[in-house]
């Protein structure tokens, strides 16, 4: 699938399941790729932008063209949520979306060899030793895991 493919080598985070994917070209090569979908957690919104990301280079203009053509067809309050450990959520902030929340650092697990990140729901104590009396991230270490943290992250609300 060609998104999946765009977006696990051009986007931080890989793919995701959308449901509406739209693409930018420049001389027949695909150069930008934004994917929505219903919003998740947020009942104020209609739609969650879930990714953009572009090739290789920068498409001056690309996040906008994407958005506005998505807008023509779609409407409804959009969401989306910048990492902090990499945005400000600037490009947010240039398309018309507000600033309507902040969260909490959160962590991961990685892998005894560092290979793999891991969500650290894979991890909830009560399935991994619900009768083990230490918190969670102590099995883990005993395990073997890493725990690292994350720098939260923005949430951003486009109007409709």
């Amino acid at each position: 699938h060609v998104r999946r493919a765009f977006l696990n080598e051009n986007h931080l985070q890989g793919d995701s399941a959308a449901s509406i994917c739209l693409g930018l070209e420049y001389e027949s090569k695909l150069v930008a790729v934004m994917s929505f979908g219903k919003s998740r957690f947020r009942k104020d919104a209609t739609w969650e932008l879930l990714r953009f990301a572009s090739a290789d280079l920068t498409v001056v203009g690309g996040f906008s063209k994407l958005l506005n053509h998505f807008r023509k067809t779609h409407p409804g309050p959009i969401v989306s949520y910048a990492d902090r450990t990499y945005s400000q959520g600037n490009v947010y902030k240039v398309n018309g979306f507000r600033l309507v929340g902040i969260s909490k650092p959160q962590y991961w697990y990685v892998d005894p060899t560092f290979t793999k990140r891991h969500n650290r729901l894979e991890f909830v104590k009560k399935r991994i030793a619900p009768d083990d009396p230490r918190p969670e991230h102590e099995i883990m270490q005993d395990r073997g895991f890493h725990r690292i943290f994350g720098c939260g992250s923005l949430t951003f609300v486009l109007d409709s």
